[in-house]
Formats: structure tokens, sequence, C-alpha cells
């Protein structure tokens, strides 16, 4: 049996991941396919059968504030644009926006600051 070089089992890897991503995609179109840092990320009720994935968007705020940001929410909130200025939103403004939120402004928030993208339309052949 020949062995595979290290591009060859990148690129099964890669047609395996992406063939997992179809597929989740006729099953939970809503899924959210995204990028967080230089890794693609997801949100997906399936979070378990995948690398880098949450079931919520809860789970990966709060694992961005607790991991990347050292749980200070400051530094968070100026990541998404509130304090950095006279013109932008105070960090009271953020607070109340926060509490704001549901699942779904959640998830627009991903799409809109992650660059993410529902699987729906990724796969929409």
């Amino acid at each position: 049996m020949e062995t595979l070089n290290a591009e060859q089992v990148k690129e099964a890897k890669y047609l395996y991941e992406n063939q997992a991503l179809r597929d989740l995609s006729l099953e939970e179109p809503d899924a959210i396919l995204f990028w967080d840092g230089e890794e693609q990320a997801l949100i997906t009720k399936n979070a378990d059968d995948f690398d880098n994935a949450y079931e919520k968007p809860m789970d990966f705020f709060m694992k961005k504030v607790n991991q990347d940001y050292k749980g200070d929410l400051n530094e968070f909130a100026k990541s998404l644009g509130y304090g950095l200025g006279k013109a932008s939103f105070s960090m009271g403004d953020f607070l109340a926006d926060w509490n704001d939120l549901n699942q779904d402004s959640l998830k627009e928030l991903i799409i809109d600051y992650f660059d993410g993208e529902e699987l729906g339309d990724i796969y929409d052949d």
C-alpha cells in the first residue's frame, strides 16, 4: 500500500471535511461557517462531530471572552466596535445591547464580525 505524503494527506482531509460540510448543509442549512482568526469554525447542533465547532453562538462568544480576551469584557467590546472614540458606542451601550441579544442576534453578530455564512447559502446547488 502506498503511503501518502503530507500534501496528499492535507488534500484528502480537505475533501473529507468539504463533503462533511456539504452533507451538514442538507441536514442543517442554517448552520454557520465562519472565521475565528486563522481557523474556520462552525455553529451547529452537531458540534461534537466537528473540530472547532460550537452548539450555540453564546458558546463561541464565551470561549472568545475567556480564552482570547482572558475574561476582559472591555477588550471584547472594543473588538466589536464599542468604546473606541467619541463617535463610538459606550461600554454601557455594549452591556445594554448584549442583554437584549437572542440566539438569532448572536448568529448575526458572527456573520457580520467573523465573516460567517450559513451552509445552506454556501452549498446552494
